[in-house]
């Protein structure tokens, strides 16, 4: 089917030929079936899979539409009512019985009917049992790949390529006007391969070709495979089958993911009893949109007897006049939601008048909140496509026109902080806020993210730069915008009122799931099974084309899996209409992008998950971490996996529908299958509940190391706070260092080694006496200012043992009164006095007993000198040694 992103390029190409004129002035007439199966949206294009009638284009210059109601292929009036009620989506129980019924099959004696799948994963699979278990050489066929694998894997050529002769075929590319992509064939040898094709009656061998991916933005090829144009067609897609007719054909109802797939299914036969149908259930029926029903009921602009318009001679239309060519109702365009919208006009001028009136409003801004820094963080670094490049591009516009940006963001905080009151947080006696209270918090403000006056805000917010711009900005890129600055808004206004809160030991309450939750479980429980079935996928695409006896075992173990995790999803259509909780789709439809790939579940596993969450939340708490330690994660899956009644719940939603195969003529194959299904369910089971717990426990840890930081950041900075107080009392002087009593006086070094400035307030004598102690060497001229740099250096690097026994022996060998005045002269008279009583003592230096009046005493080597011996005979060097007496040492020991 035509989308709309073809259909403006295949426009844009036509009005090269007149660009005055819609396709150039060309009469267009288009032909399809809207109820078959939609446009393939194709993310590497940025196409997202619109119907072409969704285009501006398509509204403006397609004028008849007539309706085709004859049916060609079938004859059987109830069965083209079936087909019918089945392309629309919408099944009377009349045509589910009559579908029910056709599970005979249909093969002939030596020849076989086709298959049909919704997946090319199924139809690999069937397609892969089939070859080995037919007779016949087994020839093998490997690709030559070049690029990225994730885009290898968009190429249609297998990597692996296994045929036998006789094995049926389909082309996969044009090769001659004949051999047409689609065409089937038969392998009539393994060698070449030599491929016959009976429609055309053709046989020819076949060579190498090569298969690309083409970046649009890179413009360039990003992957490439040379393969044999080929692959094994005893089954084949439902979307290949698109337009052919088909004598017999069985039809598999397994993962139908598209609206008007089966229909497009069980149409390819001429009657129902050449229709095999398996699997079926009411959820592979899915209906249409709405907007093809729209679409249909819209008439023709002009009645179909007067063609003159459709004359090119006489009129086209041109794109200067848009305005005069009608719009069809009731069909929503792109980008057009909000013209359309009869309200929007209200809603906005009653916004306008609001902000004009109350000034509040424009200056509720908190100076705290930074609105440039916020719109920088929604820039793309690496832009890689077309959407990222224009939201890079809005941004810089609404920095021009930054008061647009900062109204919206005004209104924003009024209107939430609305919302925030019926916490009612009190800031002088904060309370803790309930859970379901707070849940109902984000609820409101997510009700209100989807509400027509905040959309109105929006396009307020873009209204000038649209208004100034040739080309106006995509509603999907001012919704990113918009989005996420509500959301740091909201975060903002939260952190502001959790600083009122005090660090405390923690809620006591019991934690259950409320009913707010169910969106985040839910989502979390799709993400689980989306992501066993990747790893799976994965295993059985490098296993599945191997022919060792391990690979195939791990291949069947890998297909068994994803069986089972297949069958507990279901497309997002199929569980809008059957759930029972609504509101729980709502957090996975937020997070669906473009190609809506996110995994839905179904209720009974969704109901699953509630408990498995309920068993967490259990599980997870203070207490757990204290008792397990390293093993809590460990002693978490244990309880859950050990849990009979869990493990019975998971079990229940397993589908119990028996696949094809399932006809057996001995007992042994039977148990053999189902004691294998049985323990791919324990370990689906067992992965399901790592990746699930493993999603809280991140949660809950980074929640519980959240609060240990605070906690210990406060408590540090407790301690800082005693120990400035403790410091700022003490007076780290010499005096305090002696009477240290510490063990190996290690406050005193350790505040010495600290505050190195310590030494400032100390006298040179008491400076020159630590000297030694720390091993550094002075002399009689240091001054203080020296003395203070050598100590500085030496306490760095000294040991406080080393320190404490140094400055005991200088204690015990040097007991002097430092206090000035006559103390030191009575020191001097009495060791003068003692020396003239010790007539037998003699000068170190001249080794005589007097003839010198003055006399002073080493400290180092314990002796006398005379004064002109000492070198002291000038007056002021003999004041100041006699003056210092108690540290003079003589030449000889400063030379040492």
């Amino acid at each position: 089917m035509l989308s709309e992103k073809l259909f403006d390029q295949v426009e844009a190409v036509c009005s090269l030929k007149n660009d005055n004129l819609l396709f150039g002035g060309i009469q267009i007439i288009l032909c399809g079936d809207f109820f078959q199966l939609p446009p393939v949206k194709n993310k590497l294009y940025m196409d997202e899979g619109k119907f072409c009638f969704q285009s501006e284009n398509f509204a403006r210059c397609i004028v008849h539409k007539i309706i085709l109601n004859e049916v060609i292929r079938q004859t059987d009036i109830q069965f083209i009512k079936c087909v019918n009620e089945v392309s629309k989506g919408i099944i009377t129980p009349e045509s589910f019985n009559l579908l029910n019924s056709l599970q005979k099959p249909v093969d002939k004696p030596g020849d076989s009917s086709l298959k049909l799948f919704a997946t090319n994963e199924l139809t690999d699979s069937y397609n892969r049992n089939r070859v080995l278990s037919a007779p016949g050489t087994l020839f093998k066929y490997q690709a030559e790949d070049e690029g990225d694998s994730k885009y290898l894997q968009r190429i249609l050529a297998p990597s692996t390529l296994w045929i036998k002769v006789g094995s049926p075929i389909m082309l996969l590319c044009n090769l001659t006007d004949k051999l047409v992509n689609g065409l089937q064939g038969i392998v009539v040898s393994g060698s070449g391969p030599v491929v016959h094709f009976p429609s055309i009656n053709t046989t020819m061998k076949l060579e190498m070709e090569t298969f690309s991916v083409y970046s649009p933005i890179l413009k360039r090829n990003i992957a490439e495979r040379k393969q044999i144009p080929i692959k094994l067609a005893y089954a084949i897609t439902v979307h290949k089958s698109q337009g052919m007719t088909i004598e017999r054909l069985d039809v598999d109802c397994r993962q139908m993911f598209a609206a008007g797939q089966l229909g497009v299914a069980i149409g390819r036969v001429k009657s129902p009893s050449g229709l095999r149908v398996i699997n079926l259930c009411k959820e592979a029926c899915i209906p249409q949109p709405d907007i093809i029903f729209d679409f249909i009921k819209v008439p023709s602009r002009e009645t179909f007897k007067d063609i003159s318009c459709c004359h090119v001679s006489r009129h086209a239309f041109q794109r200067n006049q848009d305005s005069q060519v009608p719009i069809m109702p009731n069909v929503r365009f792109v980008d057009s939601d909000f013209q359309e919208d009869e309200e929007m006009d209200d809603i906005l001028d009653m916004l306008e008048e609001s902000m004009s009136s109350n000034e509040d409003l424009r200056n509720n801004i908190p100076p705290e909140f930074n609105i440039c820094q916020t719109l920088d963080s929604l820039r793309f670094k690496n832009p890689v496509n077309a959407i990222q490049e224009e939201t890079n591009n809005a941004i810089d516009l609404l920095y021009r026109n930054l008061q647009d940006a900062k109204e919206f963001c005004s209104a924003i905080f009024t209107i939430t902080s609305s919302i925030m009151k019926d916490l009612k947080i009190n800031e002088n006696d904060p309370k803790p806020v309930a859970a379901d209270k707070l849940a109902k918090f984000y609820k409101h403000h997510k009700e209100y993210q989807s509400s027509k006056s905040y959309f109105a805000l929006v396009q307020l917010m873009f209204f000038e730069v649209n208004r100034t711009q040739d080309e106006a900005i995509s509603q999907q890129v001012m919704s990113h915008i918009a989005f996420n600055l509500s959301v740091t808004i909201r975060k903002f206004l939260l952190s502001e009122k959790e600083k009122f809160y005090k660090i405390g030991e923690g809620s006591k309450q019991k934690r259950v799931v409320i009913e707010e939750s169910y969106g985040k479980v839910r989502y979390v429980g799709g993400y689980c099974i989306a992501s066993l079935r990747f790893h799976y996928r994965k295993n059985r695409n490098i296993h599945c084309f191997k022919t060792g006896s391990v690979n195939q075992q791990k291949y069947n173990e890998a297909v068994n899996k994803l069986e089972i995790l297949d069958g507990l999803s279901l497309s997002e259509l199929s569980v809008q209409l059957t759930t029972e909780f609504p509101e729980s789709l709502i957090e996975t439809a937020s997070r669906q992008c473009a190609s809506r790939g996110l995994t839905n579940i179904s209720d009974a596993l969704f109901k699953f998950f509630l408990s498995l969450c309920q068993k967490c939340l259990h599980l997870l708490i203070d207490k757990n971490i204290n008792l397990h330690a390293e093993a809590f994660f460990q002693h978490c899956i244990s309880s859950i996996t050990n849990d009979v009644n869990m493990y019975k719940e998971f079990v229940d939603c397993v589908p119990k529908n028996p696949k094809e195969e399932f006809m057996y003529n001995d007992v042994e194959p039977l148990m053999s299958d189902l004691l294998c299904k049985v323990c791919c369910i324990e370990e689906i089971y067992v992965e399901i509940v790592k990746k699930f717990l493993m999603v809280m426990f991140k949660q809950f840890m980074k929640d519980f190391l959240r609060c240990q930081a605070v906690e210990k950041k406060m408590a540090h900075r407790k301690q800082i706070l005693v120990s400035k107080k403790k410091s700022a009392g003490i007076k780290v002087n010499f005096d305090f260092i002696m009477q240290d009593t510490s063990s190996g006086k290690s406050v005193s070094h350790s505040l010495l080694k600290s505050d190195t400035n310590l030494l400032e307030n100390m006298k040179k004598t008491e400076l020159s006496r630590l000297c030694p102690v720390y091993s550094c060497k002075t002399n009689a001229r240091d001054s203080k200012k020296d003395l203070i740099v050598k100590l500085k250096s030496a306490i760095k690097k000294s040991d406080k043992m080393l320190f404490c026994e140094r400055l005991s022996a200088e204690k015990e060998k040097v007991q002097v009164d430092d206090t000035p005045g006559p103390s030191k002269k009575l020191l001097l008279e009495e060791r003068v006095d003692l020396k003239s009583s010790a007539s037998a003592t003699s000068c170190s230096v001249c080794q005589k007993v007097d003839g010198h009046k003055d006399w002073i005493h080493c400290v180092i080597c314990d002796t006398w000198i005379h004064r002109n011996c000492a070198g002291l005979s000038n007056y002021f060097k003999w004041k100041s040694a006699s003056k210092n007496c108690s540290k003079f040492s003589c030449l000889n020991c400063k030379n040492i």
